[in-house]
């Protein structure tokens, strides 16, 4: 062998070599996101690295780095239970036995200070109570036939042992806590009252139809909404025709408001096709944001509609990226990205409580010129990565929907993320680990408006079995549709509104 030819095969074997390591890594990369995916947790919450000042892709030098102080720790005051000034109390007073109020040590007798109270909450568990309607007959002394009946209030469900406030907590229990039926079942069995699972759902069914008039009037609502907010779900529906048990459905979910009248809809279908948000979005003219499922491509080509894509989306492609690089990831592309999506959530920060016009103007001010260098940025950064890897998908991604993802400076009602889709979205989530599946088509599209309406009333402030106690009650007496429009969440009057938690999920970093 020649020395040219020892030298080709040094070449060839180097190379081979550096192939081989590239291999490796990228098969430590999907290996440690396998293992995210089923271990790791999936909180979002990014340490941010601060970014070069020359806003560089060289590798961060140890002794470069910019010298941060770090806050003493400060511990969070425990919370005190909040007690309803409107809560059933009962007074129960203490006092000394006659024979001890002498002082001990001068032997005269006390006198009665003031007195010192604690609360304790006690619980009545729930009371099962049955109503028997007596109606009083009327009959003719000629006759004797019965000319006129004092008639009970209307059922929701005729023939039935259901009331408003039992459907109301069935319907609660299941939709607002992902309490499934077959539980409900045994929580009323040890209360005395056998009811299958199978009328529960029977009963869901049927008062979904009862409510469903007030869903379409939420419709019409939400089609005049500047910004909809659009997402979907997958759910487990065991008999669609055509369809196996084993294949997923979907719950659709659409957020508005009207004059800040907010609006939750859902919307079953047994496909995850384009078809579904065209038809859900047909006459409808603003702003739709949504993520990056391709499914939402078509809207963007229906008048009067104009489409944005969601940040939050956009950060998940860099921290999946951050993750698969592990220890090595810091001070990276992916790490910059994420700290550069940190300053502009900051920005939506400071004007959170501008009125739309002072946001716009907060925006083009500050956020346009951050979103100009960080389109520059990744520009550049896309040419130095190799192609293949998780932090050049993440960059090219965001090149490819850029458009769509800097919308939002146009308007001050607009937001930078879908996070109000994605927050009404999430009881389905949850209810979906603990009941599992749907029956039937019925019983999804039930579900649909259940949620709608449950949802639509938390966005309001209401208990949900209060509002739902209340719509099924006076629903079941309807036969206006000003009867319907009087229960729309901002037209009733006489039901307060519950405190709401401070533990509230957000959507923004």
């Amino acid at each position: 062998m020649t020395h040219a030819d020892a030298m080709a095969e040094n070449r060839r074997l180097r190379e081979k070599v550096a192939q081989l390591e590239l291999d490796v890594h990228q098969l430590e990369v999907m290996l440690r996101l396998q293992r995210m995916s089923q271990f790791a947790s999936s909180s979002e919450r990014h340490v941010a690295t601060p970014l070069f000042p020359s806003g560089a892709l060289a590798p961060v030098k140890a002794d470069d780095e910019a010298k941060e102080e770090v806050k003493a720790h400060l511990r969070r005051k425990k919370k005190r239970a909040v007690i309803p000034e409107n809560a059933v109390k009962e007074i129960v007073t203490h006092d000394l036995p006659i024979g001890e109020r002498t002082c001990p040590a001068h032997g005269v007798d006390l006198s009665r200070g003031a007195d010192r109270m604690t609360r304790r909450v006690e619980w009545i568990p729930a009371v099962v109570k049955v109503v028997e309607h007596v109606s009083a007959t009327y009959c003719c002394p000629i006759c004797d036939k019965v000319v006129k009946i004092a008639e009970p209030p209307p059922s929701p469900i005729p023939g039935s042992i259901a009331t408003p406030s039992l459907l109301a907590q069935v319907a609660t229990a299941k939709f607002a806590d992902g309490l499934p039926l077959y539980r409900q079942e045994a929580i009323l069995a040890r209360a005395g009252i056998e009811l299958s699972r199978t009328t529960l759902a029977t009963w869901m069914s049927k008062v979904a139809t009862l409510l469903t008039p007030l869903c379409n009037l939420f419709n019409d609502l939400l089609l005049s909404s500047k910004v909809l907010f659009v997402d979907e779900t997958h759910l487990q529906v065991l008999k669609v025709p055509g369809k196996a048990a084993t294949s997923k459905s979907y719950l659709w979910v659409r957020v508005g408001a009207v004059d800040g009248r907010k609006i939750v809809l859902f919307h079953f279908d047994p496909t995850r096709s384009s078809e579904v948000p065209v038809a859900l979005l047909d006459g409808y003219h603003g702003f739709v944001t949504t993520d990056d499922y391709s499914g939402y491509n078509r809207i963007e080509k229906m008048p009067g509609i104009r489409r944005l894509q969601c940040w939050m989306h956009i950060r998940r492609y860099f921290k999946k990226a951050l993750k698969a690089l592990g220890k090595h990831g810091s001070g990276g592309i992916a790490d910059q990205a994420l700290s550069r999506i940190r300053e502009l959530y900051a920005i939506e920060r400071e004007c959170a409580s501008f009125i739309p016009g002072d946001r716009r103007r907060h925006r083009l001010e500050f956020a346009v010129p951050k979103l100009d260098a960080f389109r520059e940025w990744l520009e550049v950064a896309h040419g130095d990565l190799p192609p293949k890897s998780a932090t050049a998908k993440a960059v090219k991604h965001a090149l490819d929907v850029w458009d769509y993802l800097v919308v939002y400076v146009e308007d001050g009602h607009l937001l930078m993320d879908n996070g109000p889709a994605e927050n009404a979205i999430r009881p389905v989530a949850v209810g979906r680990k603990n009941f599992l599946f749907c029956d039937s088509v019925e019983g999804a599209e039930a579900t649909a408006v259940l949620y709608s309406i449950i949802e639509t009333a938390k966005a309001h402030g209401f208990d949900p079995f209060a509002y739902l106690r209340l719509a099924i009650e006076r629903l079941t007496a309807a036969r206006t549709i000003e009867d319907v429009e009087a229960l729309l969440p901002w037209n009733i009057h006489d039901l307060a509104p519950i405190r709401q938690p401070e533990h509230q999920n957000t959507a923004h970093s």
